[in-house]
Formats: structure tokens, C-alpha cells, sequence
């Protein structure tokens, strides 16, 4: 694995209320696009749940899409936490999971023109 994906990962954000604990992290996939992991559960405790948003549009898009759910989140009493991310790695399983299915789901475009050559 590449530093930058390593640098990119680091940059998640974790949120906590009343013993509930979400971690967000953005990444860059393989055909320019970005994906999205939220990751829900108890402190100190594995993933509950975890939610994945595929095919975003370039880094903005994944910024804003993230800093809108932080958002939403603090408006329903989460905190910004400056605790330290304890679900990185079940983060970089869902994002190289990801990245294998859109490998394997690739179409061909190259055209070729039957009948002509």
C-alpha cells in the first residue's frame, strides 16, 4: 500500500455520544473516483454497522459529502472526538474490498468494428 493511501486514511474523523462511537473515512479508488465509509459502534468495541458510498465524484465531492454528515451528526448531539481511530483497519478492509469489485465489474469500451478489418 502507497503512502498517499495511507495519508488519506489517517484523515478520518470519529464522532461520540453517550458510549456510541463513528468513525468516517475517505478514500481514492481505483478509476478516479472516491469512496465513503462510516463506521458505527460502541467505544472500545468492534463495527456495529458500516455504511459505504461508492462513485463519488472527485475529493470535493467526498469532502463535502463527509463534512455533511458530520454535520447532521452534531445536530443530533455527536461530538468531534480527538480520541484515536480504533477501526482503521476494518476501514482499509472495506475500501480494498471495494476496490476489488469495481476491478472485477470493469467493462471493456475498446471498440472494435466487425466486419471491417
Amino acid at each position: 500500500m502507497t503512502s498517499s493511501k495511507l495519508v488519506s486514511i489517517r484523515s478520518g474523523q470519529i464522532l461520540e455520544r453517550r458510549g456510541k462511537r463513528i468513525e468516517i473515512y475517505t478514500d481514492a479508488m481505483s478509476d478516479q473516483s472516491y469512496i465513503l465509509v462510516v463506521l458505527i459502534g460502541c467505544q472500545n468495541k468492534l463495527v456495529d454497522q458500516c455504511y459505504c458510498y461508492r462513485g463519488l465524484n472527485g475529493l470535493n465531492h467526498a469532502s463535502w459529502l463527509q463534512s455533511q454528515i458530520v454535520e447532521q451528526l452534531i445536530v443530533q448531539g455527536f461530538e468531534l472526538s480527538a480520541a484515536h481511530q480504533i477501526w482503521q483497519t476494518y476501514a482499509m478492509r472495506e475500501f480494498n474490498a471495494h476496490r476489488k469489485f469495481t476491478e472485477q465489474q470493469k467493462i471493456n469500451t475498446e471498440f472494435l468494428p466487425l466486419g471491417i478489418l
